[in-house]
């Protein structure tokens, strides 16, 4: 299991030597199909192309897909450190962000081909742990789900699947107590899927849940 933060795009957008440059002379196109879980096309997703540099963002490409959720998008271009693709449909699906570094590299055709790109339907997971009144106990919690993130970096045609991460699971765990007797957060995660969630109270048997997220909004309570 990979883990998973914000530290690993900050890191593409760090790595580099200059600001984003143009050169004037050279577009590039952006193509590819959005789909969500099943194949069916997804149409007007919005599609943002970025060149990014040292530390600025250029937008220099955008676009909607089409009814049969592909899009073509004509890109200004330079010897900058990433080319960044982002696809997004609205709150309810997944987003998905295609980084490839480009400071020693350009395709032939001068295409970048996403080629199949899946949003997934999402949803939030309420989850409250509360220690009820006058209790002195403590519980040991584990949650299991998978992660409605999707951001992939390439070298070249060629994806870096280390520092990549597409729909993986994730996991976190605490303890809970007299320091810190309550807890929520909300999860997000592909709709259909499902989350574990193991606790035991005072160091006793553990239960085991699994909740099947089929609802965009729902909750998941414990009190102990």
């Amino acid at each position: 299991m990979k883990l998973i933060s914000a530290f690993v795009l900050g890191l593409f957008l760090l790595i580099s030597c200059s600001s984003p440059s143009v050169e004037d002379d050279i577009r590039v196109a952006v193509i590819g199909r959005v789909q969500d879980v099943k194949g069916n096309a997804i149409e007007d997703a919005t599609v943002h192309v970025y060149l990014e540099g040292n530390s600025s963002t250029l937008l220099s490409g955008t676009g909607l897909s089409g009814a049969d959720g592909t899009f073509s998008i004509v890109s200004i271009f330079g010897r900058n450190d990433n080319l960044r693709v982002d696809i997004a449909k609205d709150n309810s699906y997944s987003n998905y962000v295609y980084l490839v570094g480009i400071r020693d590299y350009i395709p032939n055709d001068l295409t970048f081909d996403l080629q199949n790109i899946q949003l997934s339907k999402i949803a939030f997971l309420d989850l409250n742990v509360n220690r009820q009144n006058d209790s002195d106990h403590t519980i040991d919690l584990s949650v299991e789900y998978t992660s409605a993130e999707c951001i992939q970096y390439f070298e070249g045609p060629d994806l870096v699947d280390n520092i990549s991460f597409c729909f993986d699971d994730n996991a976190f765990g605490l303890t809970l107590g007299d320091d810190f007797p309550n807890f929520s957060r909300t999860i997000v995660v592909p709709l259909n899927s499902e989350v574990s969630i193991a606790y035991s109270i005072n160091e006793g048997e553990t239960i085991t849940e699994i909740v099947e997220v089929n609802q965009e909004n729902q909750t998941y309570e414990i009190l102990y």
